[in-house]
């Protein structure tokens, strides 16, 4: 932009180069690819129980929430397509829920899967964006007296807040399965719950990252920065936890997320197929 170009380190501090001074570029290769990066959430979103089928990994949390009842696909399942399938039906027809498979777009078994009969659900945007740049964009001053609380675990009013047709037993389960997790309230000075927010912490090969989820405020409450000043919080916990880059989820159809996101980089797809 205006004759600068910006280079993300691996740190996640950014560096300005000068236009005149860039003499050649190349195309690489992401150094995190969308795989890697489903299996980075899924440790900030674990499911209650697991089964490998081959590089594929079968999920289940008793039905709540897609993310954590679904299959993570990643390479190869060890078998041919068709038997691979109908081993992922009978697991989650034996647990009572439906085949769905977690897979980045495009995936190598669109067309086969498409063939199959299996069809899109629903489309989940993955980002990404340095930690620091997110608290910069997020970070300012409260129009009134309002007031931000950490919590180790989430109160019955944020699991309502988040999402209130699940099970907030089953839903807390998930939520606080990070061992390094905060949860974030904004509250009025009569103690009135505005917005909330979750963020979690991890280790992968390719580094620290944070993983931001349940971001909610009150229908009364929208459009008055409470969603941002959660955003903020969160980010200062994660660069308190050596987290250099956070990623969050959000459904691809999710204006009002995709409006508080937009400085975050879109690194890919995933997509839920349903059978």
């Amino acid at each position: 932009d205006d004759g600068v170009l910006r280079v993300e380190r691996r740190d996640g501090r950014l560096v300005e180069v000068p236009e005149a001074d860039v003499v050649a570029a190349k195309v690489v290769a992401p150094e995190v690819s969308a795989e890697d990066m489903q299996a980075v959430a899924e440790r900030g979103w674990p499911p209650h129980e697991t089964a490998p089928l081959g590089g594929w990994t079968l999920r289940w949390s008793g039905g709540v929430t897609g993310r954590a009842n679904s299959v993570r696909v990643a390479g190869s399942p060890g078998m041919p397509l068709p038997e691979a399938l109908t081993a992922v039906e009978r697991w989650y027809a034996e647990r009572g829920g439906p085949a769905l498979m977690q897979m980045p777009v495009p995936s190598a078994y669109d067309a086969a899967l498409e063939g199959a009969g299996w069809a899109v659900a629903r489309r989940t945007v993955l980002r990404t964006a340095p930690t620091q740049v997110l608290l910069d964009a997020a970070a300012r001053p409260p129009a009134e007296d309002l007031h931000v609380v950490r919590m180790d675990e989430p109160s019955p009013e944020l699991l309502e807040l988040v999402d209130p047709g699940l099970d907030p037993v089953a839903l807390a389960r998930i939520l606080t399965g990070p061992a390094e997790r905060v949860f974030v309230e904004v509250r009025d000075p009569r103690g009135g719950l505005l917005g909330t927010g979750r963020a979690s912490a991890t280790s992968a090969a390719s580094g620290r990252w944070a993983g931001v989820t349940s971001i909610a405020t009150v229908p009364e409450a929208r459009r008055r920065g409470i969603a941002s000043l959660v955003m903020a919080e969160l980010a200062r916990w994660s660069l308190e936890h050596d987290c250099p880059r956070t990623y969050l989820q959000s459904l691809g159809a999710n204006e009002p997320a995709g409006a508080l996101y937009a400085f975050c980089r879109e690194v890919d797809d995933v997509v839920d197929e349903v059978s």
